[in-house]
Order: structure tokens, then C-alpha cells, then sequence
């Protein structure tokens, strides 16, 4: 991604990571799960998300390098697809200089990341988040590779299974 253009008004924060590399970024949105819980999602000067987490009191920065390390940010699928787009979209309003749209979000490939994982969990997250017209011939694949092997259970394949034909058909 090319480099991020902050607020006029905002400074950018700078972090180190787990391995005492600096980061400079900006906020973006920020999730609540409970009183010692508390991630903030940001975007690196260079226009990589991360992931601030406080938690018991403790700080930790990750960094998404590439679409292998979602995982830093795969916890944004805890909360409603709409929560997440609206929170999104106010950050980016009073934090960057006003030209990113939603789509700078990495939405369709943590959806991808989450149903080829290993976990159920945020696989069916994923399923919740995901719109018919964000399918497409990659999405297609896994979809029917997970609706053949009945990995998740029968709702969570149904869901899929309804999205995917109507992909199919279109």
C-alpha cells in the first residue's frame, strides 16, 4: 500500500513492536470487549494495519505485514460487520486527510484468511461478515471446499452455501 496521509490535526504515534522495531502510525478505530481488554486498530505510515492491544495493563503492537499475518487483526470479526464499517469510517474522517474510502479496510481477505484457517470460530465469524457481492472466483473455491468437507456446522454451511450459489448463478 502507498504511504498514508494523516489529519492535518493529528501527530502520529510511535510505537515499538515485539521486536523493538519502531512504528509510526495513526489510529483508527478502536474495540471494547471488556474493562482490561481494549484494541485499537491503526494504520502504519506506510499504510499497514495494526493492532494496539491493552490488556491488564500490558501493550502490545502487531503489525499485518502481508495477508499470512491477519491474524494480528482477525479480532475486528468479534464485533458486527456494521459496527466495525462505522467505526471505520469516522476514524478515518478525523484521522487521515479525508481520502480513503471503506474499502482500505482489508475486509474480503480477512474473510479469506478466517475460513481457511484452523478455527471454527472465527470461520463462522467470517461467514457473518461476508456480502454476496464480495464474492469472487477465489472466495468460490474455498466456499465450496468448506461446504464439501462439512467443517463448520450445518448453519454456518448453509449460510455459505446459500451465497456461494448465488454466486454461482449470477
Amino acid at each position: 500500500m502507498n504511504k498514508i496521509e494523516k489529519h492535518t490535526n493529528i501527530e502520529w504515534t510511535i510505537s515499538l513492536d515485539s521486536n523493538s522495531k519502531e512504528i509510526k502510525w495513526i489510529p483508527i478505530f478502536s474495540l471494547d470487549f471488556n474493562n482490561d481488554y481494549q484494541q485499537i486498530f491503526g494504520l502504519t505510515s506506510d499504510g499497514k494495519w495494526m493492532n494496539h492491544l491493552t490488556q491488564f495493563n500490558k501493550q502490545t503492537i502487531a503489525v499485518a505485514h502481508n495477508q499470512k499475518e491477519y491474524l494480528k487483526i482477525i479480532t475486528a470479526l468479534q464485533k458486527e460487520r456494521s459496527e466495525i464499517e462505522e467505526k471505520l469510517l469516522d476514524g478515518l474522517k478525523k484521522n487521515t486527510n479525508g481520502s480513503y474510502k471503506i474499502d482500505i479496510f482489508p475486509f474480503l481477505n480477512l474473510i479469506k484468511y478466517a475460513l481457511i484457517g484452523d478455527s471454527n470460530y472465527w470461520a463462522k465469524r467470517a461467514i457473518s461478515w461476508l456480502k454476496q457481492e464480495e464474492f469472487d472466483h477465489e472466495l468460490s473455491i474455498i466456499a465450496e471446499k468448506i461446504i464439501t468437507e462439512k467443517r463448520l456446522d450445518q448453519s454456518a454451511r448453509h449460510q455459505l452455501f446459500k451465497l456461494w450459489k448465488r454466486f454461482e448463478n449470477s
